[in-house]
């Protein structure tokens, strides 16, 4: 345990340096930074949510030819077994 909270301070003071460090050092000014920062966020935020909802799609049309299939043999078995 001593391990992970040793890991997550060193984690945490390595990302407030490294901020530090882009606010220091970028080419741009506070405003236009945080200005960029945002629209990025935003359009990975976006990609995100059409990669989910493509995903999505993926998994319900899957799922329902799965559905299809279990019921096809299903109904040829039991009506192979009335022709009996």
């Amino acid at each position: 345990m001593r391990k992970l909270w040793s890991y997550l301070i060193g984690a945490g003071l390595g990302m407030a340096a490294g901020m530090a460090l882009v606010t220091l050092f970028a080419p741009v000014s506070g405003g236009e930074l945080r200005q960029n920062l945002r629209q990025h966020y935003q359009q990975a935020l976006a990609a995100g949510r059409k990669a989910a909802a493509d995903k999505r799609a993926e998994l319900e049309k899957e799922l329902a030819e799965l559905a299809t299939r279990r019921e096809t043999p299903a109904t040829d078995a039991s009506s192979a077994a009335a022709k009996s």
